[in-house]
């Protein structure tokens, strides 16, 4: 059956599917409310631009760096020349301050040089130095040039050479005992160095003892034979020294043995001594231990200028213990035909007790004496 629509149905119909699409169109919320109609577009006929973004000025390129300069190394310097040891050298009769100048460092050889003028540099360059290196021409600008070391070794040949030390041994055992105590280097050759310039006497007890060690057995009785030669030549006793050393008992023994008046006896003692002999020492059998260790104690006293009494009671004592080394000193010269070197030694050895006699301030001497012995 056709079914005729009025114009309301067809209305109603239309409206329906408009309905639909609005709804569908919508707000999908489930609850059905219609989204609110979009703002209005602005009034604006034209759509404002955006403002251009501003371009970035153009890349500066940073200035290269200014290197800085490499700093110039500083000039070099010359390395200080090595020290040059005089270690082996050995002073003999021949040796002289040439041979020797030739064996140091060239700073040292100019610098002698340079202390005197050429007069007095020839002169140091052509002497021997047993002869005069102890001289404080020559002493002098050796100790002031020479390192403290090389100026032992040059000090010690010429004490060697002089005292009749010529054995290797012996050469080393002084340099050894010069490197030991070098001021004794210094104050023996009167110079000014690099150590102190005073030797304290109370070290000269060990090291005269030392210093007689370094010798051989030869070698010791040639020193012995020399000390004394050196003590007689510059402290010679007199003739009366002689006679005011005797007892009575002694004086009158020569009276009877040589049948002559005091007067006489006195005159001959004093005209033997003077001419350097005595002939009372080749006479009569008289003298006794006591007259010899007075002359001891009178040479001493003449030594070292004033002798306390404890020191010469204690040399007094010395003398008699030991008359054997009083006998040598009293007669002179080692004499092979009366005894061997061993036993020439083995009296004089125990002589270096008398430096024990003295007090500190009276050892002063002895190290004048070794300095004139050995220089």
């Amino acid at each position: 059956m056709r079914l005729n629509t009025s114009p309301w149905l067809r209305a109603t119909a239309v409206l329906f599917v408009f309905a639909v699409i609005a709804s569908a169109c919508g707000n999908d919320d489930d609850s059905g409310d219609m989204a609110e109609p979009a703002p209005p577009p602005p009034t604006s006929t034209a759509l404002e631009a955006p403002e251009p973004t501003p371009e970035p000025p153009p890349a500066t390129e940073a200035p290269a760096p200014v290197p800085e300069p490499t700093p110039e190394p500083p000039p070099a310097t010359e390395a200080p020349e090595p020290p040059v040891s005089l270690e082996g050298f050995v002073v003999d009769a021949d040796t002289t301050g040439g041979d020797l100048l030739d064996g140091v460092s060239e700073a040292e050889a100019s610098c002698v040089r340079d202390e005197v003028d050429e007069a007095a540099y020839q002169m140091i360059v052509n002497t021997a130095l047993v002869d005069g290196g102890a001289d404080p021409s020559i002493a002098e600008p050796m100790a002031a040039c020479l390192s403290e070391g090389n100026f032992v070794v040059y000090s010690t040949g010429v004490i060697a050479a002089n005292a009749g030390a010529h054995s290797d041994e012996s050469r080393n055992c002084l340099t050894e005992l010069g490197r030991a105590s070098p001021e004794f280097a210094y104050v023996t050759f009167g110079v000014e160095g690099e150590s102190a310039t005073s030797f304290d006497p109370e070290q000269l007890r060990p090291f005269i003892n030392n210093f007689i060690g370094c010798f051989s057995v030869s070698e010791r009785v040639l020193l012995t034979v020399r000390t004394m030669d050196h003590i007689a030549a510059t402290t010679p006793i007199s003739g009366r020294d002689f006679l005011d050393a005797m007892g009575e008992d002694v004086i009158n023994c020569y009276l009877d043995e040589l049948g002559m008046p005091r007067e006489q006896f006195e005159i001959l003692v004093e005209t033997a001594f003077a001419a350097g002999t005595s002939s009372t020492t080749q006479g009569p059998d008289c003298l006794d231990t006591e007259t010899i260790a007075e002359i001891l104690v009178i040479l001493a006293t003449r030594m070292v200028g004033e002798l306390s009494d404890e020191s010469a009671d204690c040399l007094r004592s010395f003398g008699i213990e030991y008359p054997e080394f009083l006998d040598l000193m009293a007669f002179g010269d080692f004499d092979p035909e009366t005894m061997t070197e061993e036993q020439f030694v083995d009296i004089a050895m125990p002589g270096l007790g008398v430096f024990d006699c003295f007090a500190t301030s009276e050892l002063q001497f002895v190290q004048a004496l070794i300095i004139d012995m050995v220089t």
